[in-house]
């Protein structure tokens, strides 16, 4: 049995794009890309390499060579080699041109993306981190000039605790027994005040420092704004002072969170909840309970949960890297759009455009045949009219592509114009 096997198309039916001196603008496209894109690589690759001295410099320009060399060939064989198989209907030529495109292009504008900005974005993060430690300082100052109102609260215990004492002593106003004398709840009371008394003094003392603390702090936060707004220094040496500020910082908020005896407050305060015990007078150590659970609960009061639990300290912003440069995507919109645009779409409207113009020109050289329409009705070939596919002057040599007439498919074995079956055209 033998089989109809279609000849490949002539090679003059072989789409091709004219050679390169019939397309100069293709040819000024490609070539002013690639060395766009490696002029702005090598624009964004000191950056991000910190270059400093010749050596740095060196690497960047070959690097910046390597880029447009490796853009203008994958850009240039994609056109000339992958969109001719393309359209041919090659679709590992298509989808091999359209990757390396993308590839080439999305490394290309990633490094190039980066390198353009991410100095300005380093100093963002500096500034941000800036505000966050100001926010720091400002909440712990808070916090410690939150506890140092525990003074005049520690003084009001100290004058409560030594008037009842005295009473205890004259009259015995606490433990209710006896006239008087110098007994236990006496003894527990004068206690309970000399200690309220000495954590009062080291408040006095603290508020002091805590002064000193905070001035110091506000002469540091100033300079940090000073170093960061030094343009004049290069990107590391501005880096390293204010690092040795922040450390100088870190101190200083040390020292005024040390500048009260917080601590040694919340101590005395649970101190006077838990109360005491008086084994041979259960009236007097309720009475007294109830004076001492009073002042530490409003002693506790006093104290924050600020003071108690100091915030976590902001940490200094490592060096700025790639990846950080694109959380800032949106506030270097353009340069990143420009950038898009040279490294990926305009290789790929280039690309675009050739294989495009070579499928049409592969259509029109090679349409396809029309289909033929069988009868499977039995009553006869409706289509064995011999006008039909005879040869005529427009096509004398391929009588399939004579013109054919407008009927319906009876394939399926039903009528589209009426519903009947078997391809039954009508009465």
């Amino acid at each position: 049995m033998s089989r109809n096997i279609t000849p490949p198309p002539h090679n003059n039916h072989i789409p091709r794009l004219p050679s390169s001196e019939k397309r100069p603008f293709v040819e000024f496209l490609i070539g002013t890309t690639a060395i766009c894109s490696g002029a702005m690589l090598g624009m964004a690759v000191p950056s991000l390499i910190g270059a400093g001295d010749w050596l740095e410099y060196a690497k960047a320009l070959f690097i910046a060579l390597a880029g447009t060399t490796v853009a203008f060939g994958v850009n240039k064989l994609s056109v000339d080699k992958g969109a001719p198989l393309a359209a041919l209907n090659f679709k590992g030529a298509m989808a091999t041109s359209l990757l390396s495109i993308s590839l080439v292009g999305g490394g290309m504008w990633t490094a190039t993306y980066a390198g353009l900005t991410i100095g300005k974005v380093d100093d963002l993060r500096l500034e941000a981190y800036s505000t966050e430690l100001s926010h720091y300082v400002s909440d712990r100052n808070k916090a410690a000039l939150d506890a140092a109102q525990s003074g005049p609260a520690l003084r009001a215990v100290v004058t409560d605790l030594q008037g009842k004492a005295e009473c205890e002593i004259s009259r015995s106003c606490v433990s209710g027994k006896g006239n008087g004398g110098y007994g236990t709840v006496a003894r527990i009371l004068e206690e309970k005040a000399a200690r309220a008394e000495v954590i009062s003094d080291q408040f006095s003392e603290g508020a002091r420092k805590r002064e000193d603390a905070l001035r110091a702090l506000n002469t540091l936060l100033s300079r940090y704004q000073e170093a960061l707004g030094k343009t004049e220094l290069s990107a590391v040496e501005r880096r390293s002072a204010l690092q040795k500020i922040d450390a100088e910082i870190g101190q200083a908020v040390g020292e005024l969170e040390n500048a009260l005896p917080i601590g040694l407050l919340n101590a005395y305060a649970a101190e006077l909840k838990r109360g005491v015990e008086i084994a041979s007078n259960l009236t007097a150590t309720e009475r007294l309970n109830a004076i001492l659970r009073d002042h530490g609960e409003a002693l506790g009061g006093i104290l924050g949960a600020d003071a108690v639990k100091p915030a976590e300290r902001p940490a200094f912003p490592d060096k700025t890297g790639v990846s950080d440069t694109f959380g800032y995507l949106t506030k270097f919109l353009p340069i990143a759009a420009i950038a898009f645009i040279v490294e990926m779409v305009l290789p790929m409207t280039i690309w675009l455009y050739a294989y495009y113009t070579l499928f049409w020109q592969a259509y029109r050289n090679n349409p396809p045949a029309p289909r033929r329409v069988r009868n499977e009705s039995g009553f006869g070939n409706l289509l064995d009219a011999p006008d039909f596919y005879r040869a005529s002057d427009d096509y004398p040599s391929d009588p399939s592509r004579a013109p054919q007439p407008d009927l319906p498919d009876y394939r399926n074995g039903k009528s589209k114009p009426n519903g009947r079956a078997n391809g039954w055209l009508g009465e």
